[in-house]
């Protein structure tokens, strides 16, 4: 399954990272097809992450900030240089795959490139939630469901962590 998403996501990059105009109406397919298998298939893709508490994704944005900062300006760099030589081309898509397997390793998912916006998958009263970030903004302020977006954050309030806490414990992810 990861390979199949992942090959589908590369796929994406290396459309978003080419100067051809045909390659917009590619990348506009390759982006529902992705859309799809990570509708169907998301809760899976996620298991695959680490679930983070508050203060674990809190204590990652050290090392997250920097690769999104360099991601944001790679994607905002390309986009000014267009169109690129096939070498550029490929140099540019390998930083990109960089940074993304360098934010998968941490175990967090960088959802836009060119906004800087990353999420970090917790559990929440038994069920899947992104803590969601974005650059720029001084630390993670957000939450929102899995399967919703950016503009469907909710403010994190003391509810909402100590329920995070105690998902996390029930599930046997952190102890007490």
């Amino acid at each position: 399954f990861s390979l199949t998403v992942h090959s589908d996501f590369s796929t994406i990059i290396n459309l978003l990272f080419t100067s051809k105009v045909q390659n917009w109406v590619r990348l506009y397919t390759q982006l529902l097809k992705f859309r799809e298998i990570c509708t169907v298939q998301r809760p899976n893709f996620f298991l695959l992450h680490q679930h983070f508490s508050f203060i674990q994704a809190q204590k990652a944005l050290k090392l997250v900030q920097p690769i999104v900062a360099d991601c944001q300006k790679l994607f905002k760099d390309t986009q000014k240089s267009l169109p690129l030589s096939p070498e550029q081309e490929e140099t540019t898509k390998l930083r990109a795959a960089n940074y993304i397997k360098e934010l998968e390793q941490i175990g967090c998912v960088l959802q836009d490139p060119a906004r800087g916006i990353v999420d970090f998958i917790t559990v929440y009263e038994g069920r899947e939630v992104s803590l969601c970030w974005r650059i720029g903004e001084p630390t993670i302020l957000h939450w929102h469901e899995v399967d919703a977006g950016f503009k469907q954050r909710q403010p994190i309030t003391p509810d909402f962590l100590r329920e995070n806490i105690m998902s996390l414990y029930q599930t046997q992810k952190i102890s007490l």
